[in-house]
Parts: C-alpha cells; structure tokens; sequence
C-alpha cells in the first residue's frame, strides 16, 4: 500500500467506527473517505496504516476534529452541501484514529 499512496491521500475505506468495534463489528459496513496519516512497513513486511475518519456529520463532545475548508473539499472530490443542498462542513476527526494493519 505504501507504493501506491502517500501521506495525506484521501481515499475510501470500509471505515469501523468505535462505536462498531464497541459492538463487536470487525469490518466498516460502507465505504468511507478517510485520510491517510500514516503508513509504514514493519520487520516482518506488515504495512501499519493509520486512517483518520473524514465526516459531514459535527464531532461529538469530547472528540477533536480539524474542519476541512470548503476548497479542499473541492480539490479532494468531497461533498460540500447535505441532502437537502445546503452548504455542509465536514471535518477530520482526529481522535477516532484506526490502526489498520495489512499484510
């Protein structure tokens, strides 16, 4: 995965929510976008990845999340207004971090 994405890349992911792998999930039901944050190989040639979720929906008290500026929402290809057509924020939450490791 690390030859063919960097740092930053926003790409979909079956994203697993905590509130998922609180229930026992261990797969997202549906493709989300994500940032990648980190990726980098062990010593057994395992890649480490380190997603960070990107969502339209506000964080929840006590999350941290950066808001994305409606231009790079543009740049990155993701959507900018609701269902209903209004204009949207979306954020990436930082504290809802996935290690994700690929072998």
């Amino acid at each position: 995965m690390t030859e063919h994405f960097v740092k930053g890349d926003i790409v979909t992911y079956p994203y697993l929510w905590r509130w998922q792998d609180d229930k026992g999930q261990e797969h997202g039901e549906k493709d989300r976008p994500v940032c990648l944050l980190l990726a980098m190989r062990d010593d057994k040639d395992n890649t480490h990845i380190l997603l960070l979720p990107i969502s339209s929906a506000p964080p929840y008290s006590g999350q941290t999340a950066l808001e994305i500026p409606a231009l790079e929402l543009k740049r990155a290809k993701l959507r900018t207004s609701n269902a209903a057509g209004l204009q949207s924020a979306s954020a990436i939450t930082i504290s809802l971090a996935n290690p994700t490791i690929s072998t």
